[in-house]
């Protein structure tokens, strides 16, 4: 059997139709879920369009329970796409090696897909609080932080962890 990007399309699960992406309009770049113990979860995906003043941030908020709120979006003007492109750019560059685990806290998932290639890679609370810069993950923890922010989440379902 000859294994091509094609032949693991059916395994990658879909995340990317979040933007509703199509190579002539644009594409995803990143979705970021954010699971955290005993608090809501919040999940976002970086909308690029070929315009860059179309650009948005689709933000979802899934209850503990397993009901999601409706999805909003956030729409970015060049500057502050570009500020999260930079803080992406910063969170790709994790510790793959990081093997930190606790009891509760937070579960975080940066996903990726350029081109053929798709990336998903999970950590356990990667905070100040928790060591972020010296696991490797401050990038990472940085790039939720601004998101959350962004997204005002702090005064809808509690602080980012």
């Amino acid at each position: 059997m000859i294994f091509t990007p094609w032949s693991y399309a059916s395994e990658i699960p879909n995340y990317f139709d979040a933007c509703d992406s199509h190579p002539s309009t644009g594409q995803t770049i990143f979705r970021l879920s954010i699971a955290r113990s005993f608090h809501p979860d919040a999940t976002f995906h970086l909308c690029e369009r070929l315009k860059a003043d179309e650009s948005f941030l689709r933000i979802q908020v899934t209850q503990r329970d397993g009901t999601n709120d409706e999805s909003r979006e956030l729409k970015l003007d060049p500057q502050t796409y570009s500020e999260i492109i930079d803080l992406y750019h910063e969170a790709v560059d994790y510790n793959v090696r990081d093997n930190a685990m606790g009891a509760d806290g937070s579960r975080w998932c940066l996903e990726t897909s350029r081109k053929f290639t798709f990336a998903i890679a999970c950590f356990w609370t990667p905070t100040p609080e928790v060591r972020a810069e010296e696991r490797g993950l401050i990038g990472l923890y940085n790039l939720g932080k601004t998101l959350w922010e962004l997204a005002e989440l702090e005064s809808e379902i509690g602080k980012v962890y």
